[in-house]
């Protein structure tokens, strides 16, 4: 059994014309993410019937590393980078107990 752990999981749907700068900043903000403490798992996955959906999931030791990331250079870096696009984001925050493998 895995102990506590915090998912950070959802939707972005990007503009067409906002598509491939997304990508190019999310690499840059995913190899930074991925060296912080307590990141166990930070990727995107982009949909095969809309390729300007993604579906966004991290996980985190505590709400203490997320809010560190939240926090992080890296992150105001891309929450400037990314403020002008236009995006619709349906992003949610899960605290988990325990996590059993199956």
């Amino acid at each position: 059994m895995i102990p506590f752990m915090i998912i950070v999981t959802g939707t972005i749907s990007i503009a067409e014309q906002d598509r491939a700068s997304f990508l190019e900043g999310w690499e840059v903000m995913r190899a930074a993410t991925l060296r912080e403490d307590g990141c166990r798992a930070y990727d995107v996955w982009q949909s095969r019937s809309n390729e300007n959906d993604f579906r966004l999931y991290e996980e985190w030791d505590s709400m203490e590393h997320l809010q560190a990331h939240f926090d992080s250079e890296h992150m105001a870096t891309w929450q400037a980078v990314s403020a002008d696009f236009s995006a619709e984001r349906d992003i949610s925050i899960i605290e988990t107990a325990s996590v059993q493998s199956l």
